[in-house]
């Protein structure tokens, strides 16, 4: 059993008795309407803006309104799509200033996640147990990402983050085992414990560490202590000027290249642990798509023939 599937597993367990059920005094003068299809159900903040509470009706991709019975929408309110395995798209409108605790937690079926510049505060384990997202991008308004927030979500392999982020909670980014390296911008101030590099390990009863897990920064900064208080690769943005196909960082962009990201891409796709570093994987990205598959090494060895023929 592959240490993705018993993380999986686990934190399933985990997910089933530790996230509570809605109990919010919010929700005693809920008002309704219709959406583009949906039926939602929703409460008045104090600024009288719709906050989300429930939405019936839903396939595999809902877009939230940015309003809604005349009401500005800000928010989406605790386990509002908890458990919600066959919703696979989610859109959020520029509007949208809150997502509570649990909001997204095991929505099994989303790959991806665009969080909007108006996000000033998510709430913890929002995205969690989300076993088959991919890649979350993160607005400009956030400025911190609370406890396990998402906390084993096993195919996660590309996050990006902005310049406003200020702190990352205890286990945010857990039993990620696939994020093979985080690029970390100067202005974090705090990292939580095993908020990132970390995963359950069943054979050690404990924590263990993402093999060659990277992280990517400014020398100097926070992130850097971080990085070598936990024992994690460091890379620094000035040491990110590579050649792009160079996966053995000879100089050269030649079969030899092709052949490692194949061998990589082998090892990948079986569900084993992969071998490459931070840089070699940027390298091996020769199509920029966060992956490292065939796809790369067919345009590694195009890129060396064209090479080869210009000599």
């Amino acid at each position: 059993m592959t240490k993705k599937l018993i993380s999986v597993l686990v934190t399933a367990v985990i997910t089933a008795n530790t996230v509570p059920f809605k109990t919010s005094a919010e929700e005693t003068e809920t008002k309704s309407a219709y959406s583009d299809g949906y039926y939602i159900e929703f409460y008045l903040n104090e600024n009288s803006e719709a906050v989300i509470t429930t939405v019936s009706g839903q396939k595999n991709s809902i877009k939230i309104p940015s309003s809604i019975g005349g009401y500005t929408v800000t928010g989406i309110a605790e386990r509002t799509f908890y458990q919600q395995s066959q919703l696979e798209t989610v859109t959020f409108p520029n509007t949208i200033e809150k997502i509570g605790d649990y909001a997204f937690a095991g929505c099994t079926g989303i790959s991806e996640i665009i969080l909007p510049d108006s996000l000033n505060s998510i709430g913890k384990g929002s995205f969690m147990s989300c076993t088959r997202l991919k890649s979350v991008k993160f607005g400009n308004g956030l400025a911190d990402i609370p406890e396990k927030c998402f906390y084993s979500c096993p195919e996660l392999e590309s996050t990006e983050f902005s310049e406003s982020l200020k702190t990352v909670g205890n286990e945010a980014f857990f039993s990620c085992t696939s994020l093979y390296s985080v690029a970390l911008p100067e202005s974090i101030e705090f990292i939580g414990e095993n908020a990132f590099g970390k995963f359950y390990s069943i054979r050690e009863n404990s924590a263990d560490t993402v093999a060659g897990f990277s992280i990517i920064g400014k020398s100097g900064a926070y992130i850097q202590d971080y990085a070598e208080e936990n024992n994690y690769n460091f890379i620094s943005n000035g040491e990110i000027d590579y050649l792009s196909g160079d996966v053995n960082n000879d100089g050269y962009i030649d079969a030899t290249d092709a052949s490692m990201v194949l061998i990589e891409y082998s090892l990948l796709s079986t569900g084993n642990k992969g071998t490459f570093n931070a840089k070699q994987r940027l390298c091996a990205d020769k199509n920029h798509d966060g992956k490292t598959d065939a796809s790369d090494s067919s345009m590694i060895l195009i890129e060396y023939a064209e090479r080869s023929t210009q000599k």
